[in-house]
């Protein structure tokens, strides 16, 4: 990789960006069997620091790959370009009936959050406490609960993505886009199969009207926009 890209990061982003072979070598495994070696380690500090290195990186035509807690088997926090670890984008706001929160916060530090109202997250992934909610979002993650509660999809009411050209959407607010989105989904609707559980692709099938275009992103596994 080029040295101007790491100059032009280190440059533009207020969070941390390394090429150390330390730390090329600690991000390139998680819980999976692979090893791929990133360039370039960037751990942002907030959605402009995203958004800088979206679109320094499509300039430069490299790789991105989000990771969370790193704690997924297949894989998917691994890549040999950009890896954005999301782990101080952490922020926990709980309101009456719902909470805002940043995609870098494990879900057991939420849930000791949670409990202090009363509250709580219902899908229970067996990695427990030390998964990402960003991870959960991007994996549709499930649980014992999931049953009586339903998956990640059925809890979450409002995600916020960066777009492949460094864009910032929010879903289902930006009420274009959802449109956009919903149209899309009933022209593909008949090639879905019927199915009672469908672990793979897009979970088209949940975005039934303008107002659940946010489900699209659900499982979507980084191929849409970071959360």
């Amino acid at each position: 990789m080029k040295k101007s890209i790491l100059k032009l990061l280190e440059s533009k982003i207020k969070g941390e960006v390394h090429n150390e072979k330390y730390f090329r070598n600690f991000y390139s495994v998680d819980s999976s069997s692979y090893q791929l070696i990133p360039q370039i380690v960037v751990i942002p500090t907030d959605e402009e620091d995203i958004i800088k290195t979206i679109k320094i990186a499509k300039k430069y035509k490299t790789s991105v790959t989000v990771r969370g807690a790193g704690t997924g088997l297949v894989g998917s926090a691994l890549n040999h370009g950009i890896i954005i670890d999301m782990k101080k984008i952490n922020f926990i706001k709980i309101n009456k009936k719902s909470a805002i929160v940043g995609s870098g916060i494990l879900k057991g530090k939420l849930d000791i959050e949670l409990q202090k109202k009363g509250k709580f997250f219902p899908p229970n992934p067996s990695i427990g406490n030390f998964c990402s909610l960003g991870g959960m979002l991007g994996n549709n993650s499930s649980g014992s609960r999931s049953v009586k509660y339903g998956s990640t999809i059925d809890n979450v009411k409002e995600v916020t993505i960066i777009d492949g050209n460094g864009k910032k959407i929010q879903l289902p607010k930006n009420k274009k886009i959802s449109k956009k989105i919903f149209q899309n989904i009933l022209i593909d609707d008949k090639k879905i199969p019927k199915t009672s559980k469908n672990s793979s692709g897009y979970q088209i099938k949940k975005v039934t009207s303008n107002k659940e275009a946010h489900k699209i992103i659900i499982g979507s596994e980084g191929t849409l926009g970071i959360i």
